[in-house]
């Protein structure tokens, strides 16, 4: 898994970018994504357009972010493996 040049991997910014969404303001801008999560901007926006294609983050006709459906329906699978016990 390619690092960072401080070492972090790209699943540990790709977290940093999705924990950036909250329930207060859950649309950000790419400058103001990439600034929340600490990231460079050429960063956020190489790991965004690679989240928007697999349907992880959407971009708005106005050009924010959210979180993609394809986000939902991963946590929502999850939840419902953990309640049923396998």
């Amino acid at each position: 898994m390619a690092n960072s040049p401080s070492g972090e991997s790209v699943i540990s910014r790709v977290v940093r970018l999705m924990s950036a969404f909250d329930r207060d303001l859950p649309t950000k801008t790419l400058s103001g994504l990439a600034r929340r999560a600490g990231l460079p901007l050429t960063t956020a926006h190489r790991l965004v357009d690679d989240l928007v294609l697999h349907g992880l983050i959407e971009r708005l006709p106005d050009g924010n972010l959210r979180s993609g459906m394809r986000m939902w329906e991963l946590a929502a699978r999850g939840s419902r493996a953990r309640g049923s016990g396998g």
